[in-house]
């Protein structure tokens, strides 16, 4: 016997409608993150090349890696809510917990990857070149902008219930920390 078969029709129902909610609250929450990092990755490369800033550059084309991310987070939440079937009796949100756990390890290797940015920069101090102000500028707005989304996105994870959208959100924090601890050591020299 299945598990879903000892459902009432009323279970079922609240079931779907509470998995309806759910799917659109991550899909509306991650085309959003989408929309918001393809606006920065136009941004950050523009300015990053217009100002020298190789800091700036190299964060649009992180937040290009983040919008893949995001997509991946698309179709793993399309994936976990599914409901019970025959193959998985107690539903798909284990597709959830490792995308989460994915996501997590990403986490792990870009604060290693920080580190490791910030000795390499330290270790070569004298070859940074002078950058435009106006990288700083743009690395403030781009600060704030990942620090809005995170917060959305903390907000809509724990509306949802969702670890896999919770560590999204924390994804788009450790962005902002990326964002602010790279620029300030590449661009501290402005022009």
């Amino acid at each position: 016997m299945c598990i879903r078969d000892s459902y009432t029709a009323e279970q079922m129902s609240d079931s779907l409608s509470n998995y309806i909610r759910k799917r659109k609250i991550a899909n509306k929450s991650t085309w959003t993150s989408v929309v918001v990092n393809f606006f920065l990755v136009i941004f950050q490369i523009v300015v990053g090349f217009f100002s020298k800033s190789s800091g700036l550059i190299a964060d649009g084309f992180h937040t290009l890696a983040d919008m893949f991310s995001d997509l991946i987070v698309l179709i793993t939440s399309k994936k976990s809510l599914n409901p019970p079937d025959d193959d998985h009796n107690y539903g798909h949100y284990r597709y959830e917990n490792a995308v989460g756990l994915f996501l997590g390890v990403l986490l792990l290797f870009v604060g290693c990857a920080m580190i490791w940015s910030a000795g390499k920069k330290l270790e070569n101090s004298d070859q940074i070149v002078a950058v435009h102000v106006t990288a700083l500028y743009a690395s403030i707005i781009c600060l704030v902008v990942k620090e809005l989304l995170f917060r959305y996105l903390l907000n809509i994870a724990k509306r949802a219930k969702s670890s896999l959208l919770m560590a999204n959100a924390w994804h788009a924090r450790s962005d902002a920390c990326l964002l602010y601890t790279s620029d300030a050591a590449d661009d501290t020299p402005c022009v």
